[in-house]
């Protein structure tokens, strides 16, 4: 090994080990009340066990958010190759996050449409950390997202009402586990951003010349409109106001918390725990949704994804898949090879009414 190869890889060695601190003192203090607050409910001297589970759910899915951001951050992406919608994309982001938060959003889009090439749960991502940003640094103001075309590339510009950020800040802020002073997070979701915008060939920045508060520009490479593909027809039958969904899972709470949530939801829920039983599900009845873990006790989901394809060939393209295998290359290699959405557990219930409603959008 050459001195200089010794030395990046000394640096990239020290970098992890600065990055791994950093996790285990966040994940440290997000731990502390979860650990306290269950101990009181298992001794029975919670004075309201309803408000501490609050806690302990809000403090799980926290560090949940800050493994996944973790994880994204130390990963490199393959190339996008999906064609996105930019106004539609945004339109239902600003409805999503409407309706979870309240917030006024002022969305401007142009009147031609505006095509990327990208990978959609990350742009989500992306767009999601700046409305959140913009949504914490005024809670009670109004985000204005202007979506507009410079040449080859496409702008957006999301403002907030808020007290903006320092000039000796605007490097700082795009610092993985850097803190301006703010309750929750993670301290890396602008570092997340601007790495995928980096990776879909684009760039995000501070507008450090905005006057009103903070105004962040993302811009990307701007693309064709893709030709239309005939979708897949099938014969759906009487199915009533819910769907019909295959939940694959060899963890049997998985599958009960499948059953549970779905079925609360209207929809009507076949489990299997292997592949073997999953093909027999599909075999005897029509599914809408297939919900699919990629390790499974007889079969590689890959496997799976083929077998099914012989008995539905448009079933293959109603699969969500759901790991908490990221971290495993061979996993991260066949998810984009497959190109469909996937849940990393422990995923929220508004997630997977997310990906289930986006599957089933007409």
């Amino acid at each position: 090994m050459s001195g200089s190869d010794k030395e990046l890889r000394d640096e990239d060695l020290r970098a992890l080990g600065r990055s791994a601190a950093e996790l285990s003192h966040e994940l440290r203090n997000l731990l502390v009340g979860v650990v306290a607050e269950a101990d009181l409910l298992a001794a029975g001297q919670s004075k309201d066990p309803r408000a501490a589970a609050g806690r302990i759910r809000a403090a799980a899915i926290s560090c949940k958010a800050l493994v996944d951001d973790v994880l994204a951050l130390s990963r490199r992406e393959p190339l996008p190759d999906e064609s996105v919608q930019l106004g539609a994309f945004l339109e239902d982001l600003r409805d999503g996050f409407f309706r979870k938060r309240g917030s006024e959003i002022v969305l401007s889009l142009p009147s031609e449409e505006a095509w990327i090439l990208g990978r959609r749960a990350a742009l989500h991502r992306l767009l999601l950390n700046l409305l959140r940003n913009a949504d914490q640094a005024a809670p009670e103001g109004a985000i204005e997202v202007t979506l507009d075309r410079l040449g080859r590339r496409h702008r957006i510009t999301i403002r907030d009402e808020g007290p903006g950020v320092p000039a000796d800040l605007a490097e700082k802020i795009f610092d993985p586990f850097y803190s301006s002073g703010k309750k929750g997070g993670t301290g890396l979701g602008l570092a997340l951003a601007r790495r995928v915008a980096e990776e879909h060939g684009g760039r995000l920045e501070l507008d450090a010349g905005s006057e009103g508060g903070a105004c962040f520009v993302l811009e990307l490479p701007a693309a064709e409109r893709p030709e239309p593909q005939p979708g897949p027809s099938r014969d759906d039958g009487d199915r009533g106001s819910g769907l019909r969904l295959l939940c694959i899972d060899d963890d049997e709470t998985t599958r009960e918390t499948y059953r549970m949530i779905l079925g609360l939801e209207g929809h009507d829920v076949d489990c299997a725990r292997d592949g073997k039983t999953a093909l027999e599900l599909a075999a005897r009845r029509d599914h809408d949704v297939v919900l699919l873990d990629l390790r499974l006790p007889d079969m590689k989901a890959e496997q799976l994804v083929e077998d099914l394809k012989k008995v539905d060939p448009t079933l293959s393209d109603r699969i969500i898949f759901a790991t908490g295998d990221l971290m495993n290359e061979e996993s991260r290699r066949f998810l984009a090879r497959a190109g469909r959405p996937y849940l990393a557990k422990p995923f929220r219930i508004e997630d997977l009414r997310l990906a289930i409603e986006l599957m089933t959008r007409d």
